[in-house]
């Protein structure tokens, strides 16, 4: 992780490689998270597929490199990220946002803000946006 954060993924990985033990999936997912830091498309999915071989039920590596693939303009090898997920029936942990106006807290998962008020809320949202 200390090499990850230092920027040299490509030696984190070296090291990865040649550990006299087969490294946990947490050594692939610190250099994983590095390569989508650092764009690094194909190692990225070297690395993927090294942490696939340790958790083969873990959909993070699938969701890194669909990240990595939206950031890049892939459209299309994100499309088939998602569908392996679903193929594969892998348990993903939904994202969520809380956000509290007035005396309510509203719960948002990932395209839900129309069940939640529709565009008043959008228009809060907007405001609270200080680009």
């Amino acid at each position: 992780e200390l090499l990850c954060r230092a920027g040299m993924i490509t030696e984190a990985k070296d090291i990865a490689e040649n550990m006299p033990f087969e490294p946990s999936s947490h050594v692939w997912e610190s250099i994983l998270c590095a390569s989508l830091d650092h764009g690094d498309t194909r190692l990225a999915e070297t690395v993927a597929e090294r942490m696939l071989e340790c958790e083969p039920k873990s959909p993070f590596p699938y969701l890194v490199l669909i990240k990595l693939y939206e950031m890049t303009w892939r459209w299309e090898k994100s499309v088939r990220l998602r569908y392996a997920i679903n193929k594969h029936k892998l348990k993903c942990a939904q994202g969520s946002s809380k956000i509290g106006l007035k005396s309510s807290v509203y719960r948002f998962e990932a395209d839900q803000l129309q069940i939640h008020g529709g565009y008043d809320t959008c228009e809060t949202l907007e405001l609270l946006s200080w680009d």
